[in-house]
């Protein structure tokens, strides 16, 4: 052996297919140039169905994003703050005390 490359520390990895290299998901070397044309082919495809498949997810986000922002910029007036306050649920105390005083 001229150079000793291998030793006890190292492994091969022999990738001859293109189902070996998506399942290690490893990038032939440009040489290999119909195996690397399939493996690129594959990847952008496998790059086009993930982004097709979060887009639903990001809008629904992006909404729910805005909504809240919405929310945020709405400007609370005093009447508001009355109204959130006599809104307060009634609890039995409450109920009982009314009942009594009518």
């Amino acid at each position: 052996m001229k150079y000793s490359i291998v030793n006890d520390f190292t492994s091969i990895l022999v990738l001859e297919t293109l189902q070996q290299h998506i399942k290690h998901n490893i990038c032939p070397h440009p040489s290999r140039t119909t195996l690397y044309n399939d493996y690129m082919k594959y990847q952008q495809n496998k790059n086009q169905e993930e982004s097709t498949k979060s887009q639903p997810k990001m809008t629904a986000v992006l909404s729910l994003w805005k909504a809240r922002c919405t929310w945020y910029d709405k400007m609370i007036t005093g009447k508001d703050r009355s109204n959130a306050f006599k809104k307060k649920t009634s609890t039995r105390h409450d109920m009982e005390e009314r009942s009594i005083r009518r």
